[in-house]
């Protein structure tokens, strides 16, 4: 399930990030967002240890669940919001 993950996330809005970031953004704001990126991701990857202990080991699918839904949701977000580059470097 995990190769699953990451393959869906390489071929779908995992790698969109970097690559949007460098088409559109000048040096002091891509730096910005490559630091909140990894904060953010940061975060995640210390806090789910502690919500797998909170909500127990019967429901851990249920933190998953809501993570992938953020993801669902930020798709959507990309689709709809975010520019279209190709073509677009001067």
């Amino acid at each position: 399930m995990l190769l699953l993950f990451v393959l869906f996330f390489e071929i779908s809005s995992g790698p969109i990030t970097w690559l949007y970031m460098a088409e559109i953004m000048h040096d002091k704001s891509l730096g910005i967002a490559v630091v909140t990126n990894w904060t953010v991701n940061l975060g995640i990857a210390i806090g789910t240890p502690y919500l797998i202990d909170a909500v127990g080991d019967d429901h851990v699918g249920y933190i998953f669940v809501v993570l992938g839904a953020i993801t669902f949701l930020g798709t959507l977000f990309i689709k709809c919001f975010m520019k279209e580059t190709r073509n677009k470097t001067p």
